[in-house]
């Protein structure tokens, strides 16, 4: 322990006693220089560590040596492990380093600067390992022996320690951030600079940090990284971004920032610097642009409407100050300074704006620029007087006011129309837009037409809110003009001008008033311009016109309702309706849909005038003043005009209107297709084109035809363009003839038909003839003469014929037929013809024609309607004229229908009619009866008049040479007229006797029991009736093969072929002249058959089954007949059936066609060439010849003829012939019948036979049965029979908002099931019924698929009312079978009420009772209010209206009014009841009459609806009332409700007691605490609604501010209380301590009139006078007082982080004291966490005087608790930062000073002596003994809790009990002294008549309780002081 370490010695052995010594030196040892006590003795240090820092490596370790004068470290590349030696391969970059260290063993050396590794100068690689190792070194001692070694040395440096160290990139960035150069330069601190090292634009992030700026606004960025993409040589981005945050009472300020000296605004890109590898030197400067908000608003002067878009700039004029004053516009000064800065805003809408001037900024004057307006600062409501200022970022910048005091003067003018007709007075209200009326709002009573206003220069809105007809002694309203006008719906019409730009001069002002006093008032008097001339009213409205166009005007124009009346300048042909004035009233018009009626002849030029004018202002007929109308409407206005009265699209008017001159053709073509669009005109002023009035449009059209059809009414409709309400319909009756034009013809048949061609049953058969040949032959019997009848083929033969033939009747006919001359157009008429002419002989003529014909294949005139008359006829043409005229006997038009037509016309001729029997009967039998019955009534009626037995009144009686009137009128008025016209007559009378002939004619072949079947189908008939020929020849032959005929003959039956031997007279020689003729008698060849039959088989056979098929002579002569001939067998000989003796046909429908063929060989000559003769009857003499004259000769007759020609003298003779051709003939082809027989309907069935007309030889069908429909045929049964009877039959009375519902069984009573369709005839429906049937809507046929036989539905049928009427014509219900057409309906009239008187059924829905509506200011006030501000106080004026005015009126639908069978009502009366009443009253007027607006005699309707009345209300107490109008009807047995109908009920209130004070301000002291609020309570609710309306102003003596509801005053108006207090926060609170103020409440009147307000109660009653009191600001030792208040900051939060954030806070608030002020003063409770992103505290400032624990160091006296807020405010407010960085925005509020013990006393003794002064009670006090700092705080902070305690226990009122329960819960939660509460109870109970009287205004139970615990507590924490007050 003694040897030095690291020191070589030589050891000598030498034994205990001294006998041996070793030899010198024995043995040679060096102690160890190692600390350690392990094996290593080096001393080799331990702890090695490397790290880099600003370009260079340095070390750090453990000193481990005894011996060391340094060390040495060496750096090598090689890190081998196996390396042992590093120093030997190592470079020594460092001299060595050496040290002393104050201990032997363990020192901690950090060589520093002093040995380290410079990197700048190494040049070592990014990114690569080095080794570096470190080992001490000795100059006086061994450290390692290595004797033994091969150096055989020892060592003087110890063992080394390594490590390695990776070479980092590094660099370094300083930078300061400042405000701009402009600004100051002054340093920005607590920037946060966020850094991203890239290793170039665009790459990945390498690496990244930030850093905050320092309070000298510096920063610096210390970069290392090891990362592999670092390189030692190149430029590296590094990015730079700045972020700053600055809380203020107007929110969030985020800083700005500029780079690139000050360049570029890198707030939100950043900057970028680029960077290299030990790069320490560079520098960069960043400039905080940011602005602070420096807020404020502009006004309007007067007013507390802010004005949008004012530029707002605050100027830093750099030195020079303000040279035109604190605020400059454009109207005091010069804003432009290029030297200046400026920062500026523009006003938002509500006149707000927000400047951000950049922090540094020098204000040295405001510029506000806004239509060159004048501005001021807004005098005590500005913050703008401490001027000049900088900004800071440590202030706030609000409350910078500036008004505009701009006024500009107004016209504003109210007229009626562009005749300027004064309107009356007028309620005009004006508000400036965008500006709550509640902030400036003038009501103002307009009396003149024009007006002038002085009012601020902005946008001014304006409406009139009432109007009053002065006209009139008690000024009505005007209610119509204001609802549909001024006031229409819930919003006034509101005009708005713009005032900012032009403001009037007094020049312009003068022609205003000019105006104004001038000729405007001549305009008042009665009717248009009554007391003006018309050059005076040119004259005003010149003026008007002229000083509305140079000053700021503002023009309510009403133009009133349009008007347009339309006057006929009646033409000279013009005729009155006479005797009928009084039945062509209004209810007449409107039947016609017309609004007047004029009976005009056609022809007639019809000049309109229409004229227009508004209606301005309304006749009052009791006080006889008419009304006002304006004649000058707006010139865009349009008349359409649509004429019906001249052109229509009939037959002949094309005709008609060609013998038009053309002037007239233009005229009546006027305003019909397209309609005329007539502009108005106007009468106007010559000199300057000004309108005068007299509006109109003039127009001239002219009639044209009558019109037969309806009521004959034609029309004229002018209507104003775009107006439903002004359209007058001209009703024109037009008198004259309406001629059709020629075309129509009467066929009068002259002979019997020709042929009849039957149509078969079924819907689609028919039958055709082809290829016919008919041969006509006329002859005259007798004398040479033929007088051929032309049937239609014109052509006849000169005859020798004397014209004296033709007399009588057919006269006429017959010398037409006589003259004709011979053409060949045969048959022309339509058929396939051809013909031949002979003369066979001298008398006769002979016409041949073939022809084709198919009968009809429509389904719905199938069979016998379908038949074909063949009938020559004579063809007579006519036309039917038409006398349209007004009758002033029957009221009405009449027609007379006239057929003009003359038996000599030329354009008559004979023809030959093919007409179908359905034609006949429906179409020509019908024209010549109606034709008949006129012309045989007129030739009666003229001829009673010519014998004076009756006055023919219609009888124009024309001139002999007037042929068109006597053919129209048949009016010649002689005897030779009359015998025309009854010539005429029997003409006619003639025609219906042939059609009906005709028909005889066709009947009796169908009932011929004669009549022949046709074949029997299948046999030859009756087998009597030998048939001769081949089979071929056979009537079987066209209908099947030969081979199928054989076979169904030889069913049972056998041929015989033979010969016999007959009489040589049947085979006679043959005659060169003619071909041979086979005379065998088949009975006789029948009877060989049967003799040769039976002797070869031996059996006998009756004779009758033999048919002789073929007869024929073998030669001529000769005696020998072949025949051949079949044995039938005996059924068939029996009469049993059989096929052959098939004789009906029966057929199926479904589509399919059956097709028979009936050729020549079954149509023998009997049948089809017979001879048909068809001759004139008989009956008739002519004379033959001049010689002859004296003998007559009877002509007979072979076939009647009909018609005319019944009576014709000569016998003629018509024979007509039909044959067939045969194929062989040159004729075209061979004659076929055939007939086609089908339907198309499935399930139709027909039983046929057939048969041949022995006259004509055509088919007759009969059918005998089946079933059919589509349609139903005759002989069949009917598939669909419809049936519909009613279920039930709906109620007579319906409700006109209910359905009319019946209910109809359909059935098909048919033979089979089929479907059905259900409709109704819509064009019935003229009046909208809305028709529903099962539910859906029937607008279209419904469709039943199938209704089974004899099934019956129950259907529905529901009718709802149309828009319009009650009333309606019955429907008619349909019930039809589903076909291609509507046939075979059956149908049923719907109706539920008859005319008991007429009985005409209707159906009628029952008549609501007429509605009522609010109207006037009780429909816009959405009720009423009468209070001590309503002028006349004892009535209300109410109006209603009547929304069906334009029906009737309420007084015409009176169930009395006389001839109205449809009035209800009874009355429209008004009914009120207090509010929470259940008893309606009747209102009655202000004459003690009910009021009723339906009754005449009380209330006034005018035309368009308005009834206004008085209702009395001077009886009535203050209170709400609900008001109801009802109207009432008669009760026809429907519910309440339909028989009245109330409009809705509207709330009204009368209240004539204003408000009151309802006691002292609270609290009675005279002394007040600044912050405690004080209470004014009031006898009733007051207006409380935002923003108040009341002034209220609070003055200190000495402060020359006074404090008001818009500057630091704490406002809480609560139903009945109002309760305010100074706000201290932000208040120099010291400055008013000790300090009388003075309280105004209610309006201030020290302002402009347009800035008072008023304190109202909730119905706008003023409190008058003003609440005015003075009390004292307690002057307070602050020394001893304590300072509570409340602080919110924006933070998330939690109940679990409350208590954190509440350390926090305390924290920061000491900190901010500054050691100002003992930090343990400032105590933090009652945290709350709000919406989880604000905490709101209590923070408490305790008197220094209770700080125990003052430092004995402090030497200043520390600031009392008021001011240790105010340093608190400022500094937080200020900046207030978290420990993230995070920053809050403070808001402060709730400052209290609550004064010491000393000043409790002192107080109190003062309160005992002011209320002794006052004669009030002594008051109990409560001395608290031991005040305790943080009873008050506690206390208030448990009441909700006590009161929600208290609530459970106790749900009384103010009660002894009560208060025990509180004292109770009190006594429990505070733990106080208790020896006084007996006297606080005394206290209370002894003011119980005040605080009872507290509670009664206080309904809620919940409020009450909590006014005594806050008394309580407020006593018993606070002591009596507080409880005073608290009270």
């Amino acid at each position: 322990n003694n040897l030095n370490p690291g020191t070589a010695y030589n050891l000598t052995l030498v034994d205990a006693d001294g006998d041996f010594r070793s030899p010198d030196p024995s043995i040679s040892a060096t102690t160890k220089c190692s600390c350690s006590p392990d094996s290593e003795v080096t001393g080799r240090p331990s702890d090695f560590s490397i790290y880099q820092q600003l370009g260079f490596i340095q070390f750090q370790f453990t000193d481990n040596s005894l011996c060391e004068s340094g060390f040495s470290v060496t750096r090598s590349d090689t890190t081998e492990e196996f390396v042992m030696d590093v120093s030997a391969y190592g470079t020594s970059f460092a001299s060595d380093y050496y040290f002393t260290a104050s201990s032997a063993c363990g020192a901690q050396i950090s060589p520093g600067n002093n040995l380290q590794d410079d990197l700048a100068k190494s040049d070592l690689i990014v990114g690569h390992s080095y080794m570096y190792c470190v080992r001490a070194f000795a100059d006086n001692y061994y450290m390692m022996d290595t004797s033994g070694s091969s150096s055989n040395t020892k060592a003087t440096s110890s063992g080394e320690a390594c490590a390695r160290h990776q070479v980092l990139w590094e660099a370094a960035l300083k930078g300061r951030v400042t405000t701009t150069k402009e600004a100051g330069t002054l340093p920005i601190g607590h920037v946060r600079v966020t850094w991203r090292m890239y290793k170039e634009k665009g790459t990945p992030e390498l690496a990244s940090g930030e850093v905050i700026t320092d309070e000298g606004g510096r920063f610096q960025i210390v970069i290392t990284s090891a990362h592999e993409s670092l390189t030692n040589t190149h430029e590296h981005l590094l990015h730079l971004s700045f972020y700053k945050e600055t809380q203020t009472t107007n929110g969030t300020v985020t800083h700005q920032f500029l780079c690139n000296d000050g360049q570029d605004n890198c707030s939100d890109s950043g900057a970028d610097i680029y960077l290299k590898h030990l790069s320490f030197d560079e520098q960069v400067q960043i400039y905080d642009n940011t602005s602070i908000p420096f807020r404020g608003m502009v006004n309007v002067a007067g007013s507390r409407c802010g004005v949008r878009g004012v530029e707002v700039c605050i100027v830093d004029s750099h030195g020079k100050g303000a040279p035109y004053g604190t605020v400059v516009s454009a109207a005091n000064g010069n804003t432009e300074d290029v030297e200046s800065t400026k920062f500026c805003a523009t006003t938002d809408n509500n006149g707000e704006y927000v400047i951000t001037p950049i922090i540094g900024t020098t204000v040295d004057y405001a510029t506000l620029m806004y239509y060159n307006h004048s501005f001021s600062v807004r005098g005590r409501e500005s913050n703008f007087w401490e001027i000049p200022m900088v900004i800071s970022s440590n202030r706030i910048y609000d409350r910078m006011n500036f008004e505009d005091t701009t006024t500009g003067e107004l016209i504003v003018d109210i007229f009626g129309g562009g005749c300027k007709i004064p309107m009356g007075k007028a309620e005009v209200v004006m508000s400036i837009k965008g500006c709550d009326n509640s902030l400036w709002e003038r009501r103002l009573f307009q009396y003149a037409p024009r007006q002038a206003y002085s009012v601020p220069a902005q946008e001014i809105e304006l409406y009139v809110n009432n109007l009053f007809d002065t006209r009139t002694p008690d000024e009505r309203p005007l209610e119509f003009i204001m609802d549909n006008f001024f006031y229409p719906g819930d919003t006034p019409l509101i005009l708005t001008k713009d005032m900012r730009e032009v403001i009037v001069e007094d020049s312009q002002l003068e022609a205003a008033e000019e105006v104004e006093q001038g000729t405007l008032t001549d305009l008042e008097g009665e009717g248009k311009g009554a007391e003006a001339s018309e050059e005076e009213q040119k004259e005003t409205i010149a003026l008007t016109n002229k000083a509305a166009s140079t000053t700021h005007n503002v023009l309510f124009q009403y133009n009133g309702i349009l008007k347009m009346s339309t006057t006929i300048l009646a033409p000279e042909t013009s005729m009155e309706v006479g005797k009928c004035g009084p039945i062509i009233d209004e209810s007449w018009l409107d039947a016609r849909k017309i609004n007047s009626f004029h009976v005009m002849n056609s022809g007639d030029l019809l000049s309109y005038m229409v004229r227009l004018d508004y209606d301005i202002l309304p006749a009052y007929d009791d006080l006889g003043i008419g009304g006002r109308t304006c004649d000058i409407v707006d010139e865009s206005t349009k008349v359409v005009v649509l004429s019906q009265i001249g052109v229509d699209d009939n037959e002949g008017f094309d005709a008609w209107l060609e013998k038009q001159p053309q002037p007239i053709k233009t005229l009546l073509e006027l305003c019909s297709s397209p309609p005329c669009l007539f502009p108005v005109q106007h009468d106007t002023a010559s000199d300057t084109g000004a309108l005068l009035g007299n509006a109109h449009v003039k127009f001239t059209l002219v009639t044209g035809r009558p019109k037969i059809a309806g009521d004959h009414i034609k029309t004229v409709l002018i209507q104003v363009l775009g107006d439903d309400n002004n359209k007058h319909t001209s009703g024109i009756f037009v008198e004259g003839l309406y001629d059709k034009g020629p075309g129509d013809s009467f066929a009068v048949p002259t002979h019997e038909p020709l042929l009849i061609l039957r149509d078969p049953p079924g819907g689609l058969s028919y039958a055709s003839y082809n290829n016919m040949k008919t041969t006509i032959r006329a002859k005259a019997e007798d004398h040479n003469v033929v007088a051929d009848v032309d049937i239609g083929m014109k052509i006849t033969s000169k005859v020798e014929a004397d014209v004296d033939t033709c007399v009588g009747l057919g006269a006429a006919i017959c010398k037409s037929l006589i003259d004709a001359t011979v053409t060949k157009d045969l048959l022309n008429l339509g058929l396939a013809s051809g013909y031949t002419y002979k003369e066979s002989e001298q008398h006769s003529h002979t016409y041949t024609t073939s022809w084709s014909y198919q009968t009809s294949e429509d389904p719905f005139i199938a069979g016998a309607m379908s038949d074909v008359f063949v009938v020559p006829n004579f063809n007579v043409m006519f036309q039917e004229v038409t006398n349209v005229f007004w009758s002033n006997d029957v009221c009405d038009g009449e027609t007379l229908d006239r057929i003009s037509f003359s038996l000599d016309n030329p354009r008559n001729a004979p023809a030959v009619a093919f007409y179908t029997r359905w034609h006949v009967q429906n179409e020509k039998l019908p024209e010549l009866k109606e034709s008949y019955e006129y012309f045989n009534g007129r030739s009666k009626a003229i001829r009673e008049s010519l014998n004076g037995s009756n006055d023919l009144s219609d009888c124009t009686c024309c001139s002999d040479n007037d042929q068109q009137c006597i053919e129209t009128f048949d009016c010649l008025c002689d005897e030779s007229h009359v015998q025309k016209v009854e010539e005429k007559s029997n003409f006619l009378l003639q025609g219906i006797v042939g059609w009906n002939r005709t028909l005889e004619i066709s009947n009796e072949a169908l009932t011929d029991e004669s009549k022949e079947s046709i074949v029997d189908w299948f046999q030859v008939k009756k087998y009597d009736r030998p048939y001769e020929g081949d089979a071929e020849g056979h009537p079987l032959a066209s209908l099947s093969p030969t081979d199928l005929l054989e076979d169904a003959r030889c069913i049972g039956c056998f041929s015989l072929q033979g010969t016999v031997v007959v009489d040589p007279v049947m085979c006679p020689p043959i005659d060169d002249s003619l071909p041979p003729e086979d005379n065998v008698d088949i009975t006789f060849v029948k009877s060989e058959i049967k003799r040769q039959y039976d002797a070869d088989k031996d059996v006998e056979i009756e004779i009758t089954r033999i048919v002789v098929q073929k007869a024929k002579c073998v030669s001529h002569p000769g005696n020998t007949v072949v025949y051949t001939a079949v044995v039938l067998p005996v059924s068939m000989v029996r009469g049993e059936p059989d096929l052959m003796e098939t004789k009906r046909i029966q057929f199926s429908g479904g589509g399919g066609l059956y097709e028979l063929h009936l050729d020549r060989g079954y149509f023998d000559e009997s049948a089809l060439s017979h001879g048909f003769h068809v001759q004139v009857s008989g009956g008739v003499r002519r004379h033959l010849n001049e010689a002859d004259e004296a003998s007559e000769t009877e002509v007979g007759v072979k076939a009647s003829g009909v018609g005319i020609f019944a009576d014709l003298s000569a016998a003629i003779s018509l024979e007509t012939s039909h044959e067939w051709i045969d194929g062989t003939e040159d004729s075209g082809g061979e004659t076929s019948v055939a007939v086609v027989l089908g339907d198309a309907n499935v399930g139709d069935e027909f039983v046929v036979d057939m048969f041949v007309d022995k006259r004509y030889g055509t088919v007759i069908f009969e059918t005998i049965g089946g079933q059919s429909k589509c349609p139903h045929e005759d002989g069949t049964l009917a598939i669909q029979d419809p049936s519909i009877e009613f279920a039930s039959f709906p109620p007579q009375n319906v409700m006109y908002n209910e359905d009319i519902v019946f209910q109809m069984k359909l059935a098909n009573v048919g033979v089979r099931a089929s479907g059905f369709r259900v409709s109704t005839n819509q064009a019935l429906n003229t009046d909208g019924l809305a028709i529903e049937f099962n539910g859906g809507p029937l607008i279209d046929a419904i469709k039943y698929d199938t209704i089974e036989v004899n099934q019956e539905i129950i259907a529905t049928f529901t009718i709802s009312r149309g828009p319009l009427l009650y009333r309606y014509k019955p429907l008619d219900f349909q019930l039809y079978g589903v076909c291609s057409r509507k046939i075979e309906v059956t149908s049923v009239d719907l109706w539920n009420v008859m005319d008991e008187n007429t009985g005409e059924r209707y159906l009628q829905f029952l008549q609501p009772c007429p509605r009522v509506e609010w109207a006037g200011a009780i429909r816009r006030q959405h009720g009423f209010l009468v209070n001590t501000k309503t002028t006349v106080p004892d009535k209300v004026l109410v109006t209603v209206h009547n929304p069906n005015f334009s029906e009737r009126s309420f007084a015409e639908n009176l169930v009395t009014t006389p001839n109205c069978t449809d009035c209800r009502l009874e009355d429209v009366k008004m009914y009120y009841r207090e509010l929470g009443a259940i008893q309606w009253k009747t209102a009655l007027t202000d004459t003690g009459e009910k009021l009723d607006f339906a009754n005449p005699s009380v209330a006034d309707e005018t035309p368009y609806g308005y009834a206004s009345l008085h209702w009395g209300v001077g009886g009535l107490k203050d209170a709400y009332y609900e008001v109801m109008v009802t109207s009432q009807c008669d009760d026809p047995g429907t519910p309440d409700d339909f028989n009245s109908i109330s409009t809705n009920v509207l709330m009204g209130v009368i209240d004539m007691t204003p408000p009151k004070q309802f006691g002292s301000a609270l609290p009675l002291s005279e002394y007040i605490l600044i912050g405690e609020p004080i209470v004014i309570t009031f006898t009733e609710p007051i207006h409380c609604e935002k923003p108040y309306t009341f002034d209220l102003n609070v003055k200190v003596d000495g402060v020359e501010q006074t404090f008001s509801r818009d500057w630091n005053l704490l406002i809480v108006c609560e139903d009945r209380r109002l309760e305010f207090t100074i706000d201290p926060t932000f208040v120099d609170a010291t400055q008013l301590l000790g300090k009388t103020f003075s309280v105004v409440v209610g309006t201030d009147y020290d302002v402009p009139v347009d800035m008072r307000g008023e304190l109202t109660d909730k119905n706008g009653n003023v409190l008058k006078p003003n609440i005015e009191f003075s009390k004292e600001f307690a002057n307070l030792d602050l020394s001893d007082a304590t300072a509570t208040f409340t602080l919110t900051i924006g933070a998330e939060c939690s109940e679990s982080t409350t208590d954190a954030m509440l350390n926090l806070i305390k924290s920061r608030l000491r900190n901010e004291l500054n050691y100002a002020v003992d930090p343990d003063r400032i105590s933090v409770s009652s945290a709350s966490c709000i919406n989880g992103n604000s905490i709101t505290a209590t923070a408490f400032i305790t008197p220094p005087s209770q700080n125990r624990r003052r430092e004995l160091s402090l030497t200043t006296p520390e600031h009392n608790s008021l001011l240790a807020f105010y340093i608190i405010r400022d500094s937080v407010r200020a900046q207030y930062n978290d420990n993230d960085g995070n920053t809050y925005a403070p808001v402060f509020g709730g400052l209290k000073i609550k004064p010491g013990q000393n000043d409790v006393r002192r107080l109190d003794k003062e309160d005992q002596i002011q209320r002794e002064r006052e004669n009030e009670s002594p008051r109990m006090y409560y001395e608290e003994k031991e005040p305790k700092s943080s009873l008050y705080s506690d206390s208030t902070t448990n009441m909700h809790s006590f009161t929600k305690e208290i609530q459970t226990k106790d749900k009384g009122g103010i009660q002894e009990s009560t208060l025990e329960v509180a004292e109770s819960v009190v006594k429990d939660k505070t733990k106080c002294y208790t020896q006084n509460i007996e006297d606080l109870k005394r206290a209370m109970i002894a003011e119980h008549d005040e605080v009872k009287r507290i509670m009664i205004a206080e309904r809620n139970e919940s409020t009450q309780l909590r006014y005594i615990v806050t008394f309580l507590i407020g006593m018993i924490a606070g002591g009596a002081f507080v409880a005073n007050r608290q009270r």
